[in-house]
């Protein structure tokens, strides 16, 4: 696979969790959207496989993108200290996907790591990184908001305001996700698009 083809892997990233989930999802109806949806691929559910082998998937589309965004976000005048930290939080939540398919619930280390909160960082390190290689402004812009939004849904995931209920929990953490990993898709895409 060519540098310029690595990119590839973090456009894919929120297709793949989302089909996952899709999947998933109409495989073990008994789950509930307001759970979490690591419950897809606890041992109760009737086949957790579907789950848990999306999240390993997901979590090599997340690792090749993000080799591919490191390397390019330095060439298209990034800098190597904004590329490489951009691609160390997109390397690190892939990872705690690749966790969570590996360890699934009840496991003591489905989430030990905390591996997947990087992923907040994503957007932050990305926008900066965007910023100084004169990249497009609105992929900046949205990437920025999609910062503010992250603070937002885990202030929420947290108890502020009364908003998030065990009942709807996992609503919540896919728009974490979406968001999160949408972050991830814009970097990835303009790594693509300033490949010459």
């Amino acid at each position: 696979m060519s540098v310029r083809a690595l990119p590839a892997g973090a456009v894919a990233l929120p297709v793949m969790y989302f089909a996952t989930l899709l999947v998933a999802g109409v495989a073990n109806p008994a789950v509930s959207i307001g759970a979490v949806p690591s419950m897809l691929g606890a041992a109760p559910a009737p086949h957790p496989a579907i789950y848990n082998g999306g999240m390993i998937l997901t979590a090599l589309c997340g690792l090749a993108g993000s080799l591919g965004i490191g390397l390019r976000l330095a060439e298209m005048g990034a800098g190597r200290i904004l590329g490489t930290a951009t691609a160390i939080t997109v390397g690190l939540a892939s990872l705690g996907l690749a966790e969570a398919g590996l360890f699934p619930l009840p496991s003591p280390y489905h989430e030990a790591f905390g591996l997947s909160l990087f992923g907040a960082l994503t957007p932050i390190f990305g926008a900066f990184a965007l910023l100084r290689a004169r990249d497009d402004r609105r992929a900046v812009a949205v990437l920025f908001l999609a910062f503010v939004a992250i603070l937002v849904v885990f202030a929420i995931l947290n108890g502020v305001g009364g908003l998030a209920t065990d009942a709807n929990a996992g609503e919540w953490v896919r728009a974490l996700a979406l968001i999160a990993f949408g972050s991830v898709a814009v970097i990835g895409w303009r790594a693509m698009r300033g490949a010459s």
